[in-house]
């Protein structure tokens, strides 16, 4: 299985950091609220809740790929998902950022990577970002395209 990696930008997130990072998030609230019964702490609790979540939204701009010849494997929050060639439906070039960057739609991924397609594409279809900083970009670009014209799903790119 090859590895593409972005490096620093989301090693904070690697591994199972995220996962456990998460679920402290979620408990850290509760923690604060039961014993103290105050619940303007609740509301600090919840503008954490929030910032937190948009900084994890900013890291999944930079995920860690996987490919193998059944699938790709895309790293969200510490954990694989599993993308199968079948279900990858387009690669397209985005000129309009500052940075070379391409935009995978896929048939599913998570309801996080709507929101990606849908700001990046305007459809209502999952997506993700490879930056061109991402290890070995052209590599894995040309393993994508090639998969996807062995599905017959590649769209002109």
């Amino acid at each position: 299985m090859k590895e593409y990696k972005y490096g620093k930008i989301s090693a904070g997130l690697s591994g199972k950091t995220g996962a456990i990072t998460m679920l402290l998030t979620i408990l850290f609230p509760l923690c604060l609220v039961i014993p103290t019964g105050r619940l303007e702490v609740l509301g600090m609790s919840l503008l954490f809740a929030v910032v937190y979540s948009i900084a994890i939204y900013g890291f999944s701009w930079w995920p860690n790929i996987k490919c193998d010849d059944d699938a790709l494997y895309l790293e969200f929050l510490g954990w694989p998902i599993k993308i199968p060639w079948d279900d990858v439906l387009d690669i397209k070039e985005i000129p309009y950022l500052p940075q070379k960057a391409w935009l995978v739609t896929a048939k599913r991924i998570t309801f996080l990577h709507y929101s990606f397609g849908l700001l990046l594409s305007l459809k209502l279809v999952p997506g993700f970002v490879i930056w061109g900083s991402i290890s070995n970009c052209s590599e894995l670009l040309s393993i994508i395209k090639r998969k996807m014209k062995r599905t017959g799903s590649i769209s002109g790119t």
